[in-house]
């Protein structure tokens, strides 16, 4: 659906460069923006979507978005 392609493209074009504290809001926003609308990303999308957030991150941030988005995902 076009919604989700543009959040996709929104979250990665924006997300360049963004610490991981910056980064997860912003993909939980976009995930809540799909599911008021009665979609959400899939597995693989969200996959691809943090490999394309973590490519520009430093081994430390890596570690620190996963960690971060495990505890987000608990609390969902």
């Amino acid at each position: 659906p076009p919604i989700k392609q543009a959040l996709l493209k929104a979250l990665i074009t924006e997300g360049a460069g963004k610490s991981p504290e910056e980064l997860l809001p912003a993909f939980m926003k976009a995930n809540s923006e799909l599911n008021k609308r009665g979609m959400n990303f899939t597995s693989k999308e969200s996959s691809l979507l943090m490999s394309a957030l973590m490519e520009s991150m430093s081994p430390e941030e890596r570690k620190k978005f996963e960690m971060l988005r495990q505890l987000m995902e608990m609390n969902m």
